[in-house]
Parts: C-alpha cells; sequence; structure tokens
C-alpha cells in the first residue's frame, strides 16, 4: 500500500496493483483493499493524472505540472520491477576492487531485499540523461531458485543513479529519489564499505613529521604539521571531522585509509 501510494503520488504505475479496465477516462488499477487510476497519454504513456481510492475516499491525488510535463518522467518500467519483485537473494559485488568479480556480500534478509526493491521503484529518469562513469557495484538478483534474475548497476555517492543490466542502454540511467534509504547506507551496512572523500585545505605547512595513529606495529605520519587542515567527509551522513579524530574517535580504520589514499601518510615501523 504504502509503495503504491508513493508512486500513485508522484504519478507512476503502481507495483502491487493490477490493471483492470476504466474508470471514468482513467485506466483502473485494483489493489487489496484499493483501486488506482491513471490519466495515462496512450501514445508516450505519460501519466498526467493520478489518484488512489480507498473505502471509497480519494486518500492521494496527483496532477502534473508543466516542469514534470517538460522532463518526461522516465520510470523503470513494471515489467522489470514485477520480475525483480521475486528477489530472494542479492549478491553485492565491488566494482571499485581491483580484484576480478569479488563479492562484498550476500543479502538475504527480505527486509532488506524490500527496502532495496523500494528504492528501485522509487528511481526516475528524466529524458535523455546520461553517465558514462565507470559504475561502482553490482547488485545481482537471484531467485528462490538461485537463477539470476538482473544485474543492477549501482552508481553510488550523493547522487545516487542505477541500471538494470537488462535494458542497459549506452550511458543512460535512472535518478535514485527515495528521501528515507540510500543504497549507499545499504552497502556500507552490509559490507563495512565507507563512502568518504579526503579533503586537504593545507597552504603553506611547516616541516615537521606529525604523528597522527599509532598501532602495534607502525606510527603513522603527515609530512608536516597539518593535522588541524586534512578533513574526511562521509557521504552517507554527512559528517565531516578531522582525518586525525575520525582515527581517534574509530570513525574508520587505519588499513582503510591506507589502502585508499596511500599516499596521505608516511609509516613507521615500531
Amino acid at each position: 500500500l504504502s509503495i503504491d501510494m508513493d508512486r500513485v503520488n508522484s504519478l507512476r504505475e503502481p507495483i502491487f496493483a493490477r490493471e483492470n479496465g476504466y474508470m471514468g477516462s482513467m485506466i483502473r488499477y485494483d489493489g487489496l483493499g484499493y483501486k488506482i487510476g491513471l490519466e495515462k497519454d496512450a501514445s508516450t504513456g505519460y501519466i498526467s493524472q493520478s489518484q488512489m481510492i480507498m473505502f471509497g475516499n480519494v486518500i492521494v491525488a496527483a496532477i502534473a505540472s508543466k516542469e514534470n510535463n517538460d522532463k518526461k518522467l522516465i520510470s523503470i518500467s513494471q515489467d522489470i520491477i514485477e520480475k525483480l519483485s521475486a528477489t530472494k537473494k542479492i549478491i553485492i559485488k565491488n566494482k571499485t576492487s581491483e580484484t576480478e568479480n569479488p563479492v562484498s556480500s550476500t543479502i538475504s534478509d527480505i527486509t532488506v531485499i524490500k527496502e532495496i526493491m523500494e528504492i528501485m521503484a522509487s528511481a526516475e529518469q528524466y529524458g535523455d540523461d546520461f553517465h558514462c562513469d565507470r559504475h561502482g557495484f553490482d547488485f545481482e538478483m537471484y531467485d528462490d531458485k538461485e537463477n539470476i534474475i538482473d544485474t543492477i548497476y549501482v552508481w553510488t555517492g550523493k547522487d545516487e543513479r542505477i541500471m538494470p543490466a537488462s535494458i542497459h542502454s549506452g550511458c543512460s540511467y535512472y535518478n535514485v529519489t527515495s528521501n528515507n534509504s540510500s543504497l549507499s547506507s545499504i552497502i556500507e551496512n552490509e559490507t563495512g564499505y565507507k563512502f568518504y572523500t579526503i579533503y586537504d585545505y593545507t597552504g603553506n605547512c611547516d616541516q615537521a613529521m606529525e604523528l597522527i595513529y599509532e598501532d602495534d606495529d607502525y606510527k603513522y605520519y603527515f609530512s608536516c604539521l597539518k593535522s588541524d587542515k586534512v578533513f574526511i567527509e562521509f557521504l552517507t551522513n554527512g559528517l565531516k571531522i578531522t582525518v586525525k579524530k575520525a582515527l581517534k574517535d574509530n570513525y574508520i580504520t587505519i588499513n582503510e585509509l591506507v589502502n585508499t589514499h596511500p599516499t596521505l601518510f608516511s609509516k613507521q615501523a615500531n
């Protein structure tokens, strides 16, 4: 109900209600305890008006604005969403790794899978958009018989984008618009991978080795006195603090930083 309500409110076809004739000039869809009407252009499929009715009352209604009409919102097709709804397991593969086809994590928790499906169902494309940068992750979607349903290409960060491999064409993508969840946060929770950016605001820097972190094996240094000028920003929650504090408070490990930014520190054995 909540998924279809959100889709009706944003002028998209429902997922869990089935087409069943007409209600006035609108195409009718029947769900469990509710019905939906969509005013849809027969040639383009563009939805200009929508409403959801429950217990005889309109609980959601939307009319397309001129701005949305100009953008020509395109959603992932109903057929693809229905196909993906059979997913019982997701294997996340980290494409940023240098290892060939590395498996980052396997998700079989139906609650997490449902959350991912809701995010995908909210994705929209605004006309002919393109994004040729290499995607960071693959979501391989499997059914209950271990057959692969589809692979979802995932771009992560502040502007999340996805594209099912089965309909991949050129460099086009769908924007993820969900406000309640993000694929980045799910990937972090399931794999331990962290999305972050390092900012170095150092200008002139007093030349001296500055100790930043120490473990049983090594001491890690900045090449000059700049611990108050080198920051890390975590993309999924917007937290921005110094690298030194992030290490001290266990927001990130020294190994994660050294692996992704090998020139950030120099190190000496204890």
